[in-house]
């Protein structure tokens, strides 16, 4: 049976004069959702618009970063089954990480748990290094959470851009200058698969504690997942836990506490 219904009609937002054809109304360029058939019309409609319009905004800009981070993970999961197969055993110089392979962060920050107890701890940091400590933080989490999440790639970095959302919306554990577009750019980063951090090569505890040289990483990492998530893996508070580090950061030695 053929469907005899009409087609929807656009309508000015504004006005409501409507176009069946759309030949005369165009598209909000921000949000792609609201029509007008005029500028003015447009200029009119704007400060009922503008809310909705930069929600709509923000989640298109998310929506396609998403699909070219899955994009960029299908393209390295496709080159890595087309590596031929090696006789040859992997050694510490040819592993995935390999610690020469990569740089670290580009510098260290002052007493870092009391930086954590502060909601700090992104913070008078490089943007690269808070790419890196995001996407690290999140797959350490997901290791602990998840651990054969790392059969289902394309759906750790779906993941992983929910964990940066749910960041972001605690804007005290944001840095200042981030915004949504630094969101985007951390979701290629994370899907790009050129730097040690990346969501689409799973890590461990122990590649963590090998590629970071800075003490207690991991249970940095923990902590700030911790308060990104609203609670940590398993339900454990490691907050709580973490007062003979903020002791030991004002004087004692370090060395005495077990890694």
């Amino acid at each position: 049976m053929t469907d005899e219904r009409s087609p929807i009609e656009k309508s000015c937002n504004a006005c409501g004069k409507t176009d069946p054809g759309t030949r005369s109304l165009k598209k909000c360029s921000r949000c792609e959702s609201a029509w007008y058939c005029s500028q003015p019309c447009q200029k009119m409609d704007w400060k009922f618009h503008k809310e909705a319009c930069t929600i709509k905004s923000q989640a298109n800009v998310h929506a396609k970063a998403l699909s070219k981070a899955i994009a960029g993970a299908v393209a390295a999961a496709a080159a890595t089954l087309a590596s031929p197969p090696s006789d040859e055993k992997p050694s510490e110089s040819n592993h995935r990480f390999a610690t020469d392979k990569f740089d670290v962060l580009d510098a260290e920050i002052a007493m870092p748990f009391h930086q954590l107890r502060s909601n700090r701890w992104l913070h008078d940091r490089s943007e690269r290094d808070v790419f890196k400590l995001l996407i690290d933080s999140y797959r350490l989490r997901v290791g602990d959470d998840r651990p054969h999440c790392k059969d289902f790639l394309y759906a750790c970095i779906e993941d992983f851009g929910r964990y940066l959302r749910q960041a972001e919306s605690n804007r005290q554990l944001m840095p200042e200058w981030w915004t949504s577009e630094k969101g985007v750019e951390c979701m290629l980063f994370a899907s790009d698969g050129d730097d040690w951090s990346t969501a689409v090569v799973d890590v461990s505890e122990r590649d963590i504690q090998r590629y970071y040289p800075e003490l207690f990483m991991t249970l940095q990492m923990r902590v700030f997942a911790e308060q990104v998530l609203g609670s940590g893996s398993g339900g454990k508070n490691l907050m709580s836990t973490i007062e003979i580090y903020l002791i030991a950061e004002q004087g004692k030695l370090l060395t005495l506490i077990p890694r």
